[in-house]
């Protein structure tokens, strides 16, 4: 297995892969963005380990791609992204 980051590598032959899929199904906590809290300051796009957020007028995350670690939520000077 390969343990090369994401961006830029193939995602099916990654650690990435085999810790996203730990995370589907029904246990899957799903982190959320309260829009009325967030100040798109861009701290939990820095601190994601899998690039899975972007920032418009609020952050937006990746469904498909967070793997639920909560490290925006810890991040998050306002308290905008729960678990």
């Amino acid at each position: 297995m390969s343990y090369e980051f994401v961006n830029g590598k193939d995602k099916k032959d990654s650690w990435y892969s085999a810790l996203q899929q730990s995370f589907k199904g029904e246990n899957r906590m799903a982190v959320k963005v309260k829009k009325e809290n967030c100040i798109a300051c861009k701290a939990c796009v820095d601190v994601c380990p899998v690039d899975a957020i972007t920032m418009s007028d609020v952050a937006v995350i990746n469904e498909e791609t967070c793997i639920d670690c909560g490290t925006c939520v810890d991040e998050c000077p306002n308290d905008a992204i729960t678990l």
